[in-house]
């Protein structure tokens, strides 16, 4: 505002009253009135949510300097939902500490949904422990974020995998007979399969090999009664953990349906009965025993839409598009179908990455949060993925996080340029100013011949030439994160948790500029060993550069480990570990060669 009051905040009060914000199509329930009055301030709203909100606000205006407006700030939300969703299945798995931080985020830009994603990764009680993942959260800690969450007014919503993406969790030998490819069909599947299974063990004791293994399966099986009986456990089990007022039953991508134990049926009935009879049951149940709410995906029903008015009362339907030009029609076929709620979900494009792919992100999470306001959507959710290990580190995802909640709550028309700058003022103070060039390289960060950043880190090292277009593209991006670099350097957190946010950046690009050093170097080693053969000279230097890239590497590794152990289990690191350390025994190797003049270009890679 134009005006403002530089008194001292003595005192802040909450009080409870109804707010309407002037601007159409705000909730009012989650409204709330700002009102400086002297060394007072008074926070007014309807509900505690409102009142939270508005207190996030007033945090963020004393972060700023402490200058407080000398008008009524009058500010509501346009989407009823707002949420973030991650991946704990794949790479990482936060600490207790790092959980309350990620709450902390939540709650500090208005989330009121996080939804923790499990496949393998949670202590279900009916699933024997060598069938579960290293370091898998065990119902106490999952009560303990419950709690957390509730103490910050945000809803915790686990998602369970019901139907699809079980693979690890199906391979265990006592869950086969869960699975669609392996779980009988008949009577007489069953008795052969026990028979098979003891001749296996007997076979077993004679040291006799033992029988091929069964047909490998991700997908539990719809009709069959053992499976029923399991994922109806695993959803009891998180909403006993968590208090039972939400669970997210997945069922995206059902790809084994009807190609196994459930063929029969889905050939008298059609597939869609049968997903729609999986659905019903869990829905119901989840009603009945908890009251709960259960969210799924809806990939499926979008491609039977008849089912949208078919679904429980009690379900939300997660419409996700994670193309940075998804145009959202989805929501006018599931209305038209009679959905009765849905919420829309962009991805942070994330996966495969050290740090999110913002040029494809911020688009998409635009069109996500507009399409849910102008065509009747509940909310948005923010997803958040690890597939290819989640080695992109939590601090990398604030800012999109940030970018979500701005236009969750109400799309703002200035442009990303501004946004940039007003979240630096806010995260990094009177540092904003070297803050600023860095994240608006990282944010139109593109890569050459690749959308996902791994695909640069996980390149085999080997001397081998580059085209011209990528050579100069790879020295772009190296010195892009060389500026990047430097600027982070002289940027001082002001937010309590922005310095944890440096730290994953200083990481991720630290990863990517060696591995552009790496690139880059092996290139012009390609380069000069096409020619005549170095002498004893230029082995020396060759054989010098390649050890550089190699401590280069391993001090890039190092930090990212740290970064990677100070916030999550260690267990996921152990496979990022391996990789990195292969990387530098593949350089080192490279340098003992170059050092005894056998530095090539292997044979596929020489000009024909």
């Amino acid at each position: 505002p134009a005006a403002t009051s530089r008194a001292v905040l003595r005192r802040i009060v909450f009080h409870a009253g109804a707010v309407r914000v002037p601007r159409g199509g705000r909730i009012d329930a989650q409204s709330y009135a700002l009102e400086a009055r002297g060394d007072s301030v008074v926070v007014r709203g309807a509900t505690a949510a409102a009142r939270r909100f508005g207190a996030q606000t007033l945090r963020q205006v004393i972060q700023q300097g402490g200058v407080l407006p000398a008008r009524t700030i009058l500010d509501g939300p346009a989407l009823a939902t707002r949420g973030l969703s991650i991946d704990l299945s794949r790479g990482r798995m936060p600490t207790p500490r790092e959980f309350e931080r990620i709450l902390d985020v939540c709650a500090a830009f208005k989330l009121d949904v996080l939804q923790l994603y499990f496949e393998d990764t949670f202590r279900y009680s009916a699933v024997p422990e060598d069938a579960l993942a290293p370091g898998a959260l065990d119902p106490a800690s999952l009560r303990e974020v419950a709690r957390a969450a509730e103490r910050r007014g945000i809803r915790l919503v686990p998602i369970v995998e019901t139907l699809a993406h079980q693979e690890r969790l199906l391979a265990h030998r006592s869950l086969h007979d869960c699975s669609e490819g392996n779980a009988p069909r008949s009577a007489w599947d069953g008795a052969w399969w026990t028979l098979r299974e003891r001749a296996g063990e007997a076979l077993a004791l004679f040291g006799i090999p033992a029988l091929p293994p069964l047909a490998p399966s991700g997908m539990l099986a719809p009709t069959s009664p053992a499976a029923q009986r399991l994922a109806r456990s695993m959803v009891d089990d998180v909403l006993a953990a968590t208090g039972g007022r939400d669970v997210h039953i997945g069922c995206d991508e059902p790809s084994e349906l009807g190609r196994g134990a459930s063929a029969a049926e889905v050939a008298r009935r059609d597939a869609s009965a049968v997903f729609l009879d999986h659905v019903d049951r869990l829905a119901r149940h989840g009603a009945r025993r908890w009251g709960a709410t259960v969210w799924m995906y809806d990939d499926f029903v979008l491609r039977h839409p008849a089912l949208a008015g078919r679904l429980p009362a009690n379900v939300v339907l997660v419409d996700w598009h994670y193309e940075p030009d998804a145009e959202y029609g989805s929501l006018d076929t599931l209305r038209a179908a009679g959905a009765r709620r849905v919420v829309t979900s962009p991805g942070l494009w994330n996966w495969f990455s050290v740090y999110p792919a913002y040029v494809r992100a911020l688009p998409g999470i635009r069109a996500a949060t507009a399409a849910a306001q102008s065509r009747g959507g509940e909310g948005a959710i923010l997803a958040s993925w690890g597939d290819g290990g989640g080695q992109d580190l939590f601090g990398n995802d604030v800012f999109g996080i940030a970018a979500f909640a701005e236009r969750a709550w109400s799309p703002p028309a200035d442009t990303l340029a501004d946004f940039v700058a007003d979240y630096c003022r806010l995260r990094f103070g009177e540092s904003a100013s070297e803050a600023v060039p860095a994240y608006r390289a990282m944010t139109g960060l593109v890569l050459p011949g690749a959308g996902f950043s791994r695909t640069i880190l996980d390149r085999p090292v080997l001397v081998r030439p580059r085209t011209g277009p990528w050579r100069a593209a790879m020295a772009r991006l190296d010195s892009t994160l060389r500026d990047v670099r430097d600027h982070a350097a002289r940027v001082r957190a002001v937010d309590v948790y922005a310095g944890s946010e440096l730290e994953a950046l200083a990481a991720a690009v630290g990863r990517l500029q060696a591995a552009t050093d790496r690139e880059l170097a092996l290139d012009s080693l390609a380069a000069e060993t096409a020619g005549p053969a170095a002498g004893h000279a230029r082995r020396a230097v060759n054989g010098a550069t390649l050890a550089r890239l190699a401590r280069e590497g391993r001090a890039a590794s190092a930090r990212f480990g740290a970064a990677w152990c100070a916030h999550n289990g260690p267990q996921g690191w152990i496979a990022v570990r391996l990789r990195l350390e292969a990387e530098q025994a593949a350089l080192d190797s490279l340098a003992r060669a170059a050092r005894a003049g056998r530095l090539a270009v292997p044979e596929r890679y020489r000009p024909r």
